[in-house]
């Protein structure tokens, strides 16, 4: 069981009769009201039974939107929200006598909200079980802290939603930040605590020297790097991380955000692989290649020159070809490739 600080007793007649205990200090309500009426906290006492509150100062008059007189008699929980709590924040004073910084949730007399930082303690007033309060108005900082909490969800959903990753590093100190599905990027346990050298680690030994190199490097502006990475599932990953400075709160921290380019960085490699196919089978084929943009000039690959026997110094055309054609064919070839030409005009092949 947790100790139980004893009741400070408050009488209110004189004489004073003795203390129940030697340590209990006794005190005049004259006394307590003069310094209490001058204090710069809201001070209160309310009886444990029914909640009704025996004594307010003006600040805590001024806490509640109200008057003194107004608040002498009134019940306290008309101002808790919900008022059930009273119920839990009793039960904990009776239990432990004394409860320091303990959050209440309320409304003032205007309905407006109100979050207030309360220290509580076990007293006897007039021979009743009641409770001293003091109370300090955190209402500013909790909605603070509320929006700071929305924010901070909207901003994990947003990045989840998104697949964003992103990071900080702290230079000076070596602190380093991952969000979520950084962690996910790097097979790296989610919540391990990262370090510059376990993110170089997962870097591919092709690209480490050269991502290390950039760490070393003061950054100024805004920068991006591409590297792979080496995981231990054996998946390919392939990394475009953009990176700038940031000066926070007189900290200078590195804030960047990775994606994930292996779809394109393969398909780019597909379409190179395909490209450098082609031109082999070109070559190998000796197919001859041309092209035509009206106003230009023919273009035509070494190739196609060579089959045609067309110099390099020579020009390039359309009569070049006609040239190039039997004399027992080249009216037919013509009109071919004037229907070509048109059908290739009209979308058609």
């Amino acid at each position: 069981m947790p100790s139980v600080r004893p009741p400070l007793w408050i009488f209110t007649h004189s004489p004073l009769p003795d203390p129940p205990e030697a340590s209990t200090r006794v005190l005049s309500l004259e006394q307590l009201q003069a310094a209490w009426s001058a204090a710069a906290v809201p001070v209160m006492i309310t009886r444990l039974s029914d909640g009704q509150v025996r004594y307010a100062n003006e600040r805590a008059a001024q806490l509640l939107e109200t008057s003194v007189a107004e608040l002498t008699g009134q019940i306290i929980m008309t101002y808790y929200d919900p008022a059930e709590d009273r119920q839990q924040v009793l039960q904990d004073l009776r239990e432990q006598g004394l409860l320091e910084n303990r959050r209440i949730r309320g409304r003032t007399r205007t309905g407006a909200l109100l979050v207030v930082r309360a220290n509580l303690q076990l007293v006897q007033f007039d021979g009743e079980d009641c409770s001293l309060s003091t109370y300090q108005d955190v209402t500013e900082e909790e909605e603070t802290n509320r929006l700071l909490i929305r924010e901070h969800a909207l901003l994990s959903l947003a990045n989840s939603g998104a697949r964003l990753s992103c990071w900080s590093w702290n230079p000076k100190t070596d602190a380093v930040w991952w969000n979520d599905y950084h962690y996910d990027l790097f097979e790296i346990p989610r919540g391990t605590q990262v370090t510059p050298s376990l993110f170089l680690e997962r870097v591919s030994a092709s690209d480490r020297a050269r991502v290390a190199q950039a760490q070393r490097t003061p950054l100024t502006h805004t920068t991006s790097i591409e590297f792979e990475l080496d995981l231990p599932s054996g998946t390919r990953r392939v990394i475009r991380d953009h990176a700038r400075f940031l000066e926070v709160d007189g900290e200078q921290l590195i804030l960047g955000t990775s994606q994930d380019i292996t779809p394109d960085v393969e398909a780019q490699e597909q379409l190179a692989e395909k490209l450098k196919l082609m031109q082999m089978a070109s070559e190998l084929a000796k197919l001859g290649t041309w092209s035509q943009l009206e106003g230009w000039n023919e273009e035509w690959d070494p190739a196609m020159r060579h089959l045609l026997q067309v110099q390099a110094e020579e020009p390039t055309n359309f009569q070049k070809l006609m040239e190039r054609f039997h004399p027992e064919n080249a009216e037919e070839q013509k009109i071919r490739i004037q229907d070509a030409d048109k059908q290739a005009r009209a979308g058609h092949t």
